[in-house]
């Protein structure tokens, strides 16, 4: 939706190329009639040129589309934040609950078949973990693997070759469990 500064802005600037026109025929000594003529023809050009560029690019000030439900859907776990190192250390003999587990990939974007590195921490030590594609079915499945006794995993991998452009993502969970994956930790990908 265009704002009003912003359309007002690009009237003015319509009206000041269709009166350079008409002002410039003048003065090369054309009459109103074909001054006129040029002008009409300026604003069926600015006109035309106008739409090709809405067609093609959308219309000027309107921003970004609205995103789609899979990049809506497409929420990236942030690591857990570390403490300071001002703050005092725990001391406490209770064991601490494992952080909430989380994967990155590195780079996050890249072609078909280029190579990323998937991380993951927070895990339960020494557990299966698949790495799959965009959903949690085993057709999208990009790897199993287990995690280390910290559960810890660092794991290189390929972007598939028939993937379509756009914002993927990229999830880890137990390949055991069963239902959706919703809530699971993801991590998004950009395939250029």
């Amino acid at each position: 939706m265009w704002s009003l500064i912003e359309a007002a802005a690009w009237i003015a600037g319509i009206i000041a190329v269709l009166a350079g026109i008409f002002f410039g025929a003048l003065a090369v000594d054309w009459d109103v009639e074909e001054a006129g003529c040029a002008t009409g023809v300026g604003l069926v050009l600015i006109i035309l040129l106008l739409g090709g560029w809405s067609f093609f690019f959308g219309l000027p000030g309107g921003g970004e589309d609205p995103p789609t439900d899979e990049e809506t859907s497409i929420a990236s776990t942030a690591p857990p934040s570390t403490p300071s190192d001002s703050a005092p250390p725990a001391t406490t003999d209770t064991p601490q609950a494992p952080a909430d587990p989380y994967i990155i990939a590195d780079p996050a974007s890249g072609p078909p078949g280029s190579s990323f590195t998937v991380t993951g921490e927070g895990f339960e030590p020494n557990s299966r973990v698949r790495i799959a594609w965009a959903h949690c079915g085993s057709g999208n499945a990009l790897r199993d693997l287990d995690t280390d006794e910290s559960g810890e995993f660092s794991v290189q991998l390929e972007v598939p070759r028939d993937l379509a452009p756009g914002t993927w993502s990229i999830k880890a969970f137990d390949p055991a469990s069963s239902g959706a994956c919703s809530g699971r930790p993801d991590t998004p990908f950009i395939v250029e």
